[in-house]
């Protein structure tokens, strides 16, 4: 596999575009990604040998007539004169369309974003192996048993392309722990995952130990839910992190486009309390999902997707920026648009401090289900805490809040201080009042 510093495929990728403009083409736009991956498996007790992959592909677009285009993907090196001429043939056929094109070309910068760790040259396969251990080790408590560790390392390299006069190659690492445990019995079981750009982010804390904590007290005797309306949900950071997950791909501008996001009818533009602000972030330093450019050669930009509980603006491909007279995002990745880093701004007290003035409330450890994009119904459950004046007091086995997304944000009374991040989302502890919950 070429390297970071193999000097080759990016003339290789200029060579490419030459052949597709000798056939006709316009405009041509080249991506080529390579990466290297180890991973280790850890099960009862015993750490697998690490497996060692590989990969590589090839994508692009080629346009023909300024407005027809066809896109190609060929994980075979060898193959991609043949799959730009094949694509070429569908160009000529396509449907032409006024904002098809690649993007204009915008500054990429590496500098400050923190993508490539530079101690993965020299790590061991002893290295890997210890973190998985450590973590299945660590995962112990009275009565959990740790069922799975796994962990895994890729390093990737792309370069791109296009000519338009874009021209840019770059590195990153990424490191990745998954651990599954339950309790002896099994009638409880969780999953948790870690993910960051630098060994030293998974590979010095103890998430096993966290999550052994964590499933203890998933055993602690369980109550019926309070009959009292006035109950509260509380959202720790990890469990909100995963709404916010399943909530950033409503704000992809094709999908709202196409009417298959709850925002494609939204009659106003307030989405939730004003204590709401979210920002799509890809330029955050050292976060998982930051990158100096997305697959059609865009530097990202921050995108504030929700500002003091109003609709604040949406993610964009080179075709949709055209078709609204926005600027493209950079959040093209994989052939889809996709959310990056989320951040959701955190309140000013302590959680401690904000839990202590809640009553009665709900606090959930985890959130399980669906959030419809289309609709915007959510149908969530999982385990919670019943607090009082933020002390627990029981717990319920299986709660369920179920509505819709944009009541949920709108109930937003408060968020705590205490952000933390959960792989791609920074986020606090957030209390909401007048949602419903149910046992069933």
């Amino acid at each position: 596999m070429e390297t970071s510093t193999d000097p080759k495929l990016l003339p290789a990728l200029e060579r490419l575009a030459e052949l597709a403009r000798d056939k006709g083409a316009s405009d041509v736009e080249l991506l080529d990604a390579r990466w290297d991956a180890r991973s280790v498996e850890v099960r009862a007790g015993r750490a697998s040998d690490v497996q060692v992959m590989s990969g590589s592909v090839l994508r692009g677009r080629v346009y023909v007539d300024g407005d027809k285009s066809a896109s190609f993907s060929t994980k075979d090196p060898s193959a991609a004169r043949d799959v730009i001429t094949k694509a070429m043939a569908r160009a000529h056929k396509a449907k032409a369309d006024k904002n098809q094109g690649p993007s204009e070309a915008f500054p990429i910068s590496e500098r400050g974003v923190g993508l490539d760790d530079q101690r993965y040259d020299v790590l061991t396969d002893r290295d890997r192996s210890d973190v998985a251990l450590e973590n299945f080790r660590g995962c112990k408590a009275a009565r959990v048993i740790c069922r799975s560790t796994d962990y895994a390392d890729v390093r990737t390299f792309r370069a791109f392309y296009s000519t338009r006069g874009i021209s840019a190659s770059n590195s990153d690492t990424r490191y990745d722990v998954r651990i599954q445990a339950s309790l002896d019995d099994e009638s409880l079981s969780t999953e948790f995952q870690a993910a960051g750009r630098a060994f030293a982010s998974i590979g010095a804390l103890p998430y096993g130990l966290d999550l052994g904590e964590r499933l203890q007290s998933l055993a602690a005797p369980s109550v019926s839910l309070p009959s009292t309306e006035d109950v509260a949900i509380v959202l720790e950071p990890h469990v909100l992190a995963s709404l916010l997950t399943r909530l950033g791909p409503a704000f992809c501008a094709d999908t709202v486009l196409a009417g298959r996001s709850f925002l494609s009818k939204l009659k106003d533009r307030e989405l939730g309390s004003y204590r709401v602000h979210l920002i799509d972030d890809a330029t955050l330093h050292g976060a998982l999902l930051t990158r100096a450019f997305d697959d059609r050669g865009v530097a990202p930009m921050p995108v504030p997707l929700i500002q003091e509980g109003q609709l604040g603006g949406l993610l964009h491909t080179p075709e949709t920026a055209r078709s609204e007279d926005a600027r493209p995002t950079g959040h093209e990745m994989d052939g889809n648009l996709c959310p990056s880093n989320l951040i959701l701004r955190r309140g000013n007290r302590s959680r401690t401090q904000m839990l202590g003035e809640v009553p009665l409330a709900l606090q959930f450890d985890r959130l399980d289900g669906d959030l419809d994009i289309k609709s915007g119904m959510l149908e969530l459950h999982g385990p919670a805490f019943v607090l009082e004046s933020g002390k627990r007091r029981g717990l319920v086995r299986r709660a369920v809040i179920r509505g819709h997304i944009l009541d949920l944000l709108k109930g937003v009374k408060e968020l705590a201080s205490n952000q933390q991040r959960t792989l791609n989302v920074d986020c606090a502890t957030a209390v909401i009042t007048g949602f419903p919950v149910s046992e069933t």
